[in-house]
């Protein structure tokens, strides 16, 4: 699939670390989290940012090595193929290249539970899930919830136009989801590390989307 859609590496490994993640917290929940259709959102986090690919700023953010298996001036062309194809629009994007290739619709729309805009305003537990296994994942490692903030407050804060109190409410909530997750967990958010998460990757490889 990531290659159908000929993605650079380091988006393949930023899914592949969150749905590990998603699946580290999985297999330590209660019986609330235990009540969650597991493979349902290792699914959707393996596929939950195909569309980013359209958003990409290749000219700012990117070295020639983490484009890999493609250069630069691949990758440049192959965006303008995608944005014309899926949408230049990374959540349209991420939606037309799932439905080409026949995604269940609850996987489709689990994709959608991710992203700062639902902070706080569904307190679902699959959504939680979802979205937090995201927020630990920076673009090149795995990262505490509060250094994940910071990165999206450095990158994105001018583009997104977030205010400072914006940003600290976002914190906030944050917190407080990640307080309802680990009272449903028997390990610690500290747990969550790169030398357990990178274990669980290569388990990852063979499941049908």
């Amino acid at each position: 699939m990531y290659n159908h859609f000929k993605l650079p590496y380091i988006l393949q490994r930023h899914m592949y670390r969150v749905a590990a993640i998603g699946s580290y917290i999985l297999a330590h929940g209660d019986e609330t989290i235990n009540e969650i259709d597991h493979q349902e959102i290792i699914k959707a986090l393996l596929v939950h940012d195909l569309g980013n690919v359209v958003k990409f700023r290749y000219h700012e953010h990117f070295s020639e090595d983490s484009l890999l298996p493609y250069t630069l001036e691949e990758s440049k062309e192959m965006q303008q193929e995608l944005r014309a194809q899926y949408g230049e629009d990374d959540h349209t994007a991420t939606k037309n290249m799932l439905l080409e290739i026949g995604v269940q619709q609850k996987i489709i729309e689990l994709t959608s539970y991710i992203g700062l805009s639902l902070i706080g305003k569904d307190l679902n537990m699959r959504r939680i899930i979802i979205n937090y296994a995201d927020l630990r994942v920076a673009p090149q490692w795995i990262v505490s919830l509060s250094e994940r903030l910071d990165d999206v407050e450095k990158r994105y804060a001018p583009i997104w136009k977030l205010s400072t109190e914006k940003m600290h409410k976002i914190r906030e909530t944050m917190s407080r989801e990640e307080t309802t997750l680990f009272n449903h967990l028997t390990i610690e958010p500290i747990d969550i590390k790169a030398t357990t998460i990178e274990e669980i990757i290569p388990t990852l490889h063979t499941i049908n989307i």
